[in-house]
C-alpha cells in the first residue's frame, strides 16, 4: 500500500487520516491550523502565547526546537534571516516563567551537583574556553593572544 502525503506538510502520511502525526498532534494544539505569517523585524503570538514561525506560520511552545527539526536552522540564522533582535524570546510566556520558577527552585542543588565539584568551580571561564578551543583546533581571536 502507498503512502499517503500529508495535506498540511507535504510529508510522507503514514496514518490512515489526511494529516502526519506532528500535523495532527500540531491540529490539536491549534484547531484554526496556520496563522498569518509575521513580517520580518515582529514577532506575532497565537491567542494561547505561542509565538508565530516566519517560515511556515504554525506556533509553537517552543519556536527554537521547531526551527532546528522542521526547518533546520539555528535559533541566530532565524534571528538574522527574520531581523529578530538577539534577545527576542521564541517560546511561550508561560513556560518561561514554569522554567524560571523550576530552575529557582532546584538552583542550589544544580549548583552543588553540577558546577562545583570538589570545591573547585567547574564554569566555564575565558582561561577554560580557550583550552577547550586550543583542544579542538579552533583559533583564538587575536585580541587574546598576548604577545611576548
Amino acid at each position: 500500500m502507498k503512502n499517503k502525503i500529508c495535506d498540511m506538510c507535504g510529508n510522507e502520511n503514514t496514518t490512515t487520516g489526511k494529516h502526519c502525526n506532528s500535523c495532527y498532534a500540531y491540529l490539536r494544539r491549534h484547531p484554526e491550523g496556520a496563522y498569518d505569517l509575521p513580517k520580518p523585524g515582529e514577532i506575532k503570538y497565537a491567542p494561547n502565547g505561542d509565538p508565530i514561525c516566519h517560515i511556515c506560520g504554525q506556533a509553537h511552545r517552543k519556536l527554537g526546537n521547531h526551527i532546528r527539526f522542521k526547518h533546520q536552522m539555528s535559533q541566530i540564522e532565524y534571528r538574522e534571516k527574520y531581523k529578530l533582535y538577539r534577545n527576542t524570546r521564541l517560546s511561550n510566556y508561560e513556560y518561561q516563567e514554569k522554567m524560571s520558577k523550576y530552575n529557582n527552585k532546584y538552583r542550589s542543588v544544580v549548583v552543588e551537583q553540577n558546577l562545583i565539584k570538589g570545591g573547585e568551580k567547574t564554569r566555564i571561564t575565558p582561561t577554560r574556553k580557550f583550552e577547550v578551543r586550543r583542544k579542538y583546533g579552533k583559533p583564538i581571536p587575536e585580541i587574546f593572544i598576548k604577545e611576548s
